[in-house]
């Protein structure tokens, strides 16, 4: 996940010089992030097609960034993403009763196709 590095006994058990020159490079990696000034986000985010979403809420309770909320539209409640919160897990879309939410570039029919090739071959 961008901006978290893990280094040392974290990373999996290993020698104190070895954690050291870990945290390190991982000490450098963040200060490029730093120096840059600024990070730019993933393409890849969940979107919501308002026409097949019911509103449960479900999306909303799983996503572990809060970036999918319940709206209203009209009289009904429907969920939105907030493309800049989103770390493209997939969690929400995974969840979805009615296969509201597609990840970019990940579509449920795209998804499909690389199962039934799996199956196949």
């Amino acid at each position: 996940m961008a901006g978290i590095f893990i280094c040392g006994l974290a990373h999996w058990p290993k020698s104190i010089g070895d954690s050291i020159s870990q945290a390190k490079a991982a000490a450098a990696k963040a200060a490029i992030l730093l120096a840059r000034g600024y990070v730019t986000a993933e393409p890849i985010v969940a979107s919501v097609d308002l026409e097949t979403c019911i509103g449960c809420g479900i999306c909303e309770g799983l996503c572990p960034y809060a970036s999918i909320i319940i709206i209203r539209v009209g009289k009904k409640k429907k969920a939105e993403t907030i493309p800049a919160s989103c770390k493209e897990c997939g969690i929400c879309a995974s969840h979805c009763p009615k296969f509201a939410i597609s990840m970019a570039g990940f579509t449920n029919d795209q998804i499909m196709a690389q199962v039934r090739a799996f199956c196949d071959g």
